[in-house]
């Protein structure tokens, strides 16, 4: 749905096509700007090693899960949209709509909110609900709430299609918006779903708390309990990841490991954060 052209301009936060990289792909510790792995050895004593029970990890993971929520594009667009729409004027931005042009230097309304920076937005031309949005930008409302607008937003989800794929990358956040989006987490996470289903991809951090999603699924929500499958990883403070796989039980629950050490076993509630962003896409 993107045309090729906006590749470019997203090129100003270096976030346009990029993946996130797969902490699953080393057990050793990684960068956490860029999740890429350390060059020491990650075999045992050499590297760090666990230090978190498989509780501690499982209540990690879940108080991101449940206490924050999976981001989505839809809920972001909408905060986005509304806060041009509470404090613009007639020159405050210049142009209608969601797109920002030549602000750079910034304006501030006579409603007193202040709008700095670019973005770019295209609604799908199929008649769907899909649409594009890169930011490069901020806006502060009249209380001095700053909303974060730095990455890309985007949703492909035909007319009379049977499901949707999206993402959300970079820091988009409002601190007084309930859930995710209060948080401003930094985020590169990919999704695809449908009635009942959902597939995440990639990771976000909230609050010093990392978690990466390795093809994370759940399915036939919409008809019961549903079933979960994949991975999620949690990443401590030293820089070690701690992957818990949800196995073939469709509960959630499964083996938890950390520098090829197995620490346990934990569960997390992915269906029910998965029914959820569902129910916020108006796929629920």
């Amino acid at each position: 749905m993107r045309p090729v052209a906006l590749c470019a301009a997203g090129a100003l936060i270096g976030l346009c096509g990029c993946h996130a990289p797969d902490p699953g792909a080393t057990d050793g510790a990684t960068d956490s700007a860029t999740g890429a792995a350390e060059t020491e050895d990650s075999g045992a004593g050499t590297g760090p090693q666990p230090v978190l029970s498989a509780a501690e990890v499982a209540a990690g993971i879940d108080g991101v899960l449940s206490g924050v929520g999976l981001p989505d594009p839809v809920s972001m667009l909408d905060v986005f949209i509304r806060m041009l729409d509470a404090g613009r004027d007639d020159q405050c931005p210049h142009n209608p709509g969601p797109s920002l042009n030549e602000m750079f230097n910034g304006c501030v309304s006579t409603r007193g909110y202040t709008y700095a920076g670019v973005s770019i937005f295209q609604p799908a031309g199929d008649g769907g609900r899909g649409f594009f949005l890169l930011g490069d930008c901020f806006f502060i409302d009249d209380a001095g709430q700053r909303l974060d607008c730095a990455g890309e937003l985007e949703l492909d989800e035909p007319a009379g299609g049977a499901g949707f794929s999206g993402k959300v990358t970079g820091t988009w956040g409002y601190p007084p918006e309930p859930g995710w989006i209060g948080r401003t987490p930094g985020a590169a996470v990919w999704m695809a779903g449908g009635p009942g289903s959902l597939t995440l991809e990639g990771g976000y951090a909230v609050d010093g708390t990392e978690v990466y999603f390795h093809t994370a699924a759940a399915t036939g929500l919409d008809g019961g309990d549903g079933c979960a499958s994949g991975a999620i990883s949690l990443r401590d403070d030293q820089g070690l990841w701690y992957r818990l796989d949800m196995g073939d039980g469709c509960d959630g629950c499964g083996a938890i490991t950390a520098a090829g050490v197995e620490v346990g076993e934990g569960c997390a509630e992915f269906r029910g954060a998965a029914r959820a962003l569902l129910g916020r896409m108006g796929w629920g």
